[in-house]
């Protein structure tokens, strides 16, 4: 229901009054067919018809002089039969000039409607007005099968005077029940023409596997013991593989002894290099020291760090071309661990004018506003 309203809102924003009113006669003939009367009335009651003819849409006009006659007919009210029968019979006049597979729709609502209130002259002249035959086989399935259940209801009610409709009446039901018989006859000739020949491919199927499965026990059983064969050999092969590999181990394994302490002695040294570094900055930052004697500590420490990690400075300058040698300095400063405190007092700058330098360093090197600098430089070996 809401999808209803939001198509007739958008059809009515861009003027578009044909589907606004094809729109709202869905709309009214869903809350018909849920016997809300009130609420197919009142979206009825927005489609102005003085509107509606101005859009000259027999689809739509019809539609609506139908849908009008249907919601009179459900209410309670008491309506005037004459006007409830105009409005189907003006629907179905409009639909008979459209000649679509809509007309035996409206046509079967109208005849009903007749057949409801007794009036064998309308039916009877309809009837012999209209070309039964053109109509109907421009109608869908459902609306065929509906017209024939009304008229199969009028031929039970023995209302009708003239005897000459209702044996025309009678001519006419047998007549389309004879074709749909003729139909599902056909229909049920080909299915069955269908179903034998679906028995006789299923036969050529079944004995065609029965081939196919001796065929693949055969190969089944020749790879199988292809495959025995090849795993024996395999296995003969990794025997021999696991003498030589054990005899290996045993030689890897005293070489990876050594390897272990000669690397764990290397770290060690590391270690203490950088906390000798870290000592020498200390020294550095020493305020009876002289600028002269500073500037020789930190082109010493500089020289001792790039032999402790003689990648870090290489890798940096290659992924980051331009960064400069005092981009580089601070960097290395950072991968020390030190404070930004410590690094404004080794650099006698401010602590503001590191931070700053820090941002900026940030940026060079591409980093997000979110990830650590500290942590890249530490990866960075």
């Amino acid at each position: 229901m809401p999808l209803y309203e939001k198509s007739a809102s958008y059809h009515l924003s861009i003027k578009d009054y044909s589907y606004y009113y094809l729109t709202l006669i869905n709309y009214s003939n869903c809350f018909l067919e849920l016997d809300n009367i009130t609420g197919a009335q009142n979206i009825l009651n927005r489609i102005q018809q003085k509107h509606l003819l101005k859009v000259e849409n027999l689809r739509i006009l019809a539609g609506y002089y139908n849908l009008k006659g249907n919601i009179l007919l459900k209410s309670k009210k008491n309506n005037s039969k004459d006007s409830i029968g105009y409005f189907f019979k003006t629907s179905f006049n409009i639909a008979k000039k459209l000649q679509s597979n809509e007309t035996l729709e409206l046509f079967d609502d109208y005849i009903r409607y007749l057949s409801s209130v007794n009036d064998t002259i309308e039916l009877a002249q309809e009837f012999k007005q209209i070309a039964i035959d053109s109509m109907y086989k421009q109608g869908s399935l459902i609306d065929k099968t509906s017209f024939l259940k009304t008229l199969e209801i009028l031929k039970k009610n023995d209302f009708t005077k003239n005897l000459l409709v209702k044996e025309n009446l009678f001519k006419l039901s047998d007549s389309l029940n004879k074709k749909v018989n003729d139909v599902i006859k056909t229909e049920l000739l080909a299915s069955n023409k269908n179903i034998n020949s679906l028995k006789t491919q299923k036969n050529l199927i079944e004995e065609k596997n029965k081939y196919q499965i001796s065929f693949i026990l055969i190969i089944a059983a020749f790879s199988f013991l292809l495959l025995t064969l090849a795993y024996k050999k395999r296995t003969n092969i990794l025997k021999a593989l696991i003498g030589v590999e054990k005899k290996s181990l045993k030689s890897y394994k005293g070489t990876a002894r050594k390897s272990k302490a000669i690397l764990s002695k290397k770290i060690i040294d590391l270690d203490l290099l950088n906390l000798n570094l870290r000592e020498a900055l200390n020294t550095f930052n020493s305020k009876d020291k002289s600028v002269d004697e500073k500037n020789m500590y930190w082109k010493n420490f500089i020289i001792k760090f790039n032999e402790n990690n003689e990648y870090f400075s290489k890798n940096l300058i290659t992924k980051h071309p331009k960064l400069t040698s005092r981009d580089l300095e601070f960097c290395i400063l950072l991968k020390l661990n030190f404070t930004m405190h410590e690094i404004s007092q080794i650099l006698s700058i401010q602590y503001r004018s590191v931070v700053i330098k820090k941002g900026r360093l940030k940026t060079k090197l591409n980093l997000g506003s979110k990830e650590s600098i500290e942590r890249y430089l530490l990866q960075n070996e």
